[in-house]
């Protein structure tokens, strides 16, 4: 699966929570995610099964899903959050053999 987009939108806050500047107008970086995985299925046993290995998010890009958008806070505009590289196994039941 690859999936590329535009950062989503988000508007910045005041320490009180009013809006301070136009609402939507900053944006979270681009999010792109390539996820590959490959899987085998089998006969053991008298029934069936998948194996699968697989990475998410191969390039590793960062992808944060939280942001500071406290205009007053020292960390304003920090972004949080994401799934980092992951490499991923499945064992699955698919049923008896008939």
């Amino acid at each position: 699966m690859l999936e590329w987009r535009s950062g989503f939108p988000f508007s910045v806050e005041d320490d009180e929570g009013r809006l301070a500047g136009l609402v939507n107008s900053r944006r979270f970086p681009d999010f792109f995610e390539l996820n590959v995985s490959i899987e085998r299925r089998l006969r053991f046993g008298g029934h069936r099964w998948a194996l699968r290995v697989g990475a998410v998010n191969l390039t590793d890009s960062r992808n944060p899903t939280a942001v500071n958008n406290i205009s007053s806070s020292p960390s304003f505009l920090a972004f949080f959050g994401g799934t980092r590289r992951a490499f991923v196994t499945r064992i699955r039941w698919l049923g008896k053999t008939s």
